[in-house]
């Protein structure tokens, strides 16, 4: 077994500071969060002792806590959707979604706030009041802001806009004075010491521009990498440093005329920099790899590297450095944490984590001023649920800076938190479950995994007329008229009213049904102007821990995709083998039973790999588009589409060692009374339970750890590495006795008729790539729910749309993407001739087809 520690033990050695990999048992809590961390691994490996070695097998229970909900606790910390634990220390001030920079106003105590949303704005909050006093309109901001010395002027880039914003202070309040050009996308600013000179990094540019601040003219151009992001300047010892994101390097130039003098390997996505007290170190924030480097600029080298956990050899497991603060004494950096929720304190000289200090949701950024940090908060404490709103607005925090003994309880707080829902079983005992409850066992019931992924459904849209369930059968709306076999299937089996997706659309959604994590790049692009984020095909929105393909080859498992982008297209000779390009990729040009059939040929062929990862899309829908099918045959189709596949595989041959998992990308279009990250999750398999829901908090985290247990795989990321299994789900023993058979949905295929309520908006808006209608949520309601009032108080609000251009050219980018894939399978004859004649149906696209699945 591998050795336990209490919490108390380590925090007296302060080991817990950096020990993510190895925390172990915790006594007392709070809220029921009295078990252990289920599932630790050893340092160098993750294959536990025997079986053997652990007392007689036992039903698993879960603790109290398991069965909470998202929101408030007693204790006054909140749960988050994904089932973490957030206790800030500091007092907040809500703001707009996702703030991105921040500049103190000594002289006036102002702060000033940008944000990185689609329809960007600033805001001026009074640091000592925490009251926003005043709020500016900026087009497009992603970074980069500065005040000269006297704190007379302030500059803001605007990244969309292509231009640095220059704004005069009077009485501490911004009044616009000029733009100044910086086309690139500007993502950073710095000043010279003579304050004559902006230094302005350019993401699309792939450059830093020195510009004259007098004449806005251009005086020299340092070309650097990919995505050059965030900069620092150091005069004394002539060095610019920028970042490169959707890298692994850093750029090291001769600010005085622009030479480049190296690029530094460092890890994965650097943003954040800062420059040592003497000026000739800097140290660089790598968000995938979860480290910090310390950079010598005269000799050009690194010279150290601290990782936010040490002991723990993987890299890139979300705990996402994103940006940087140094101590005045120049002796430690603060680091924004921003998966684990935390702003870490480093020791510089030693290089250790000393400390953790608990944030609100995803810190962005960190400044000390006056004794106390201040840090922007992505999502900031307004969680979801009816009582706090449901949206994910960020907040700025002011917290009082710890002592010794508060920072070792802090320390304490942040870890609890983040292995809060792998408390929820006692990992020193060994389950009576087909899951094992030991890492690099392969279960010997369940052999195969079958996960169908659909898209855009919350659980009271869906599954509030299941009765038992937790629901508000008001916000019902594709119920079991729609959608008869998921609800067939449910009560015989087994289904959750506690699960979550992690995510708000299917951007995020599918960096996490492929990767158990979206990294900072995709958290920031998802919500970025002018920028179009191409997830799972660009190599800096896949995680350096990769994803969970990657990990399935290097574990041996075989699988089989249907429909999902498996990787950048570097990645398809690895995957090719693996993927089916007969079923095609996402579109609503083809049958969910099309797509169903072309399933059952190849299992009817014998292709019944290990993991089977199949893509159901067209539950998403067109809204009202004119010349679109029916909401009502879409879901329909798509429903009758999972039926079949499950129906097939319950009268084969594979089903008494097969576990089938249905659930959703993204909740995005619809409400949910308890939180809107809610969404439909179904398990079918002899070994799930009957007749069964089940109430423990679980994600998309939790399935990924279910999926790795069964298969013997390592974990991917700290979210499912320290998370609770889906033991509630499943029975030890074997049942065989089901009968189900597919049911054929109720409509039939229709187009949407002209005059149709949000028609005009569905026809402006790109359907082509996931997700991209903001106000698909509205749309549905209106459609399905006619005449009743929007409950938008139950739905994740959009961020502000995408002008037509960008939808425009989004939706090239992804169509570009899709036809390389298929020009990949027709290169390679990845294409069975045998599906020919199937496949001339999905050329044709909807004619034919009848709402018998014919």
């Amino acid at each position: 077994m591998t050795t336990k520690t209490t919490l108390i033990a380590m925090l007296i050695s302060l080991a817990l500071c950096f020990a993510f990999a190895s925390c172990g048992e915790k006594e007392g809590g709070q809220s029921g969060n009295d078990a252990t961390a289920a599932i630790p691994e050893d340092d160098d490996e993750f294959i536990k002792d025997e079986v053997g070695d652990k007392d007689d097998p036992v039903d698993p229970v879960p603790s109290d806590s398991a069965f909470l909900r998202p929101g408030p606790t007693d204790d006054q910390r909140w749960i988050l959707p994904n089932g973490r634990f957030l206790s800030p220390v500091g007092q907040s001030v809500g703001l707009d979604r996702f703030p991105m920079s921040m500049m103190y106003n000594s002289e006036h105590d102002y702060l000033y706030v940008a944000f990185g949303k689609k329809g960007s704005n600033m805001v001026v909050i009074n640091a000592l009041t925490m009251e926003i006093v005043a709020e500016v309109e900026l087009p497009g901001h992603f970074g980069g802001m500065k005040l000269n010395s006297d704190e007379s002027i302030l500059w803001v880039g605007c990244g969309v806009a292509d231009e640095v914003r220059e704004f005069f202070i009077e009485d501490g309040m911004p009044v616009f004075n000029r733009s100044i050009p910086a086309a690139g996308y500007p993502t950073d600013i710095e000043i010279s010491g003579d304050e004559q000179t902006m230094y302005v990094s350019m993401a699309f540019g792939k450059k830093v521009s020195a510009i004259n601040i007098a004449t806005g003219a251009e005086l020299l151009v340092m070309n650097s990498g990919t995505y050059t992001y965030n900069i620092a300047v150091s005069e004394g010892a002539d060095r610019l440093i920028a970042t490169n994101w959707g890298t692994w390097a850093v750029s090291v130039f001769r600010h005085s005329d622009g030479v480049l003098l190296a690029d530094i390997e460092v890890g994965k996505n650097p943003e954040g920099v800062v420059l040592g007290s003497d000026g000739t170190l800097a140290y660089v924030a790598c968000s995938d790899t979860d480290d910090i480097y310390e950079i010598d600029l005269i000799d050009l080298e690194v010279k150290r590297s601290f990782s936010l956990y040490p002991d723990q050899d993987t890299t890139g497991l979300g705990a996402f450095a994103t940006q940087l603060e140094l101590s005045d004494d120049g002796d430690k950096l603060y680091v924004a944490a921003s998966g684990f929720n935390s702003i870490d304190v480093i020791d510089i000289e030693s290089g250790q984590v000393e400390g953790r200090i608990p944030t609100s949701w995803y810190p962005t950024a960190v400044k000390i001023k006056n004794d106390r940090m201040i840090v922007t908060n992505a999502n900031g404490l307004t969680l979801g649920n009816a009582q706090t709103r449901a949206n994910t607005d960020g907040s700025v925090e002011f917290i009082e800076m710890p002592d010794e003994q508060t920072l070792a309880q802090y320390t304490e707080m942040v870890l609890e938190n983040n292995i809060r829902t792998s408390a929820f079983y006692d990992d020193s005992l060994d389950y009576d479950s087909p899951i094992p409850s030991t890492r690099g066992v392969r279960s010997q019931q369940i052999k195969h995994i079958v996960f169908i992924l659909k898209e855009n459904k919350t659980f009271d849209q869906v599954m509030s007329d299941m009765p038992g369930a937790e629901s508000d059968p008001g916000l019902l709306v594709f119920g079991e008229q729609y959608t008869p076999n998921l609800h067939a299937l449910a009560r015989e089996f087994a289904y959750s009213d506690n699960y979550y997706s992690e995510s708000h659309d299917s951007d995020l959604g599918h960096s996490w049904a492929t990767g158990v994590m979206a990294n900072d790049y995709v958290e920031k692009l998802y919500r970025a102007d002018g920028w179009m984020l191409m997830t799972g095909v660009e190599p800096a929105a896949v995680p350096a821990s990769k994803t969970v393909f990657h990990k399935m080859v290097e574990s041996g498992v075989s699988f089989r995709v249907y429909g999902e982008v498996v990787g950048t297209l570097a990645d398809m000779e690895l995957f090719a083998p693996h993927v089916d390009f007969n079923f095609g990729f996402y579109t609503h040009t083809i049958s969910d039973r099309i797509r169903a059939q072309e399933c059952i040929r190849e299992f009817e062929a014998g292709i019944f790999p290990d993991l089977i990862f199949i893509c159901l899309p067209n539950d998403h829908t067109d809204g009202t588009s004119s010349g679109s099918p029916t909401m009502e045959y879409f879901v329909g189709d798509n429903d009758a589409g999972m039926g079949m596949i499950v129906d097939w595989i319950m009268k084969s041959e594979y089903w008494p060692e097969t576990a089938i998992f249905v659930t959703q990308d993204d909740p995005q279009s619809g409400t949910d009374h308890i939180d809107p990250h809610r969404t439909p999750l179904t398990v079918i398999s002899p070994y799930a339970k009957r007749g069964h829901i089940s109430h423990v908090h679980h994600s998309m985290a939790s399935l990924w750890l279910t999926f790795e247990l069964i298969l013997g795989m390592p974990p991917l990321t700290n979210y499912d590495r320290f998370t609770a299994p889906l033991y509630d789900f499943f029975d030890s023993e074997q049942n065989l006795d089901a009968d189900f058979n597919a049911i054929p949905s109720n409509f039939p295929y229709e187009i949407n008729p002209s005059g149709l309520v949000f028609q005009d908006y569905c026809d402006s808006e790109n359907w082509d790539v996931p997700d991209q209608v903001e106000r698909i949520g509205e749309v549905t309601w209106a459609y399905m729910r006619p005449g009743e009032p929007y409950p938008h108080q139950y739905a994740l609000e959009p961020d502000a749309r995408e002008s037509e251009e960008e939808e425009a050219e989004e939706g090239a980018n992804f169509r570009k993407t899709m036809r390389a894939y298929i020009e990949y399978g027709r290169d390679h004859d990845l294409f069975d001739p045998a599906w020919d004649v199937s496949r001339k149906k999905i050329k044709d696209g909807w004619r034919g087809i009848t709402h018998s699945g014919d």
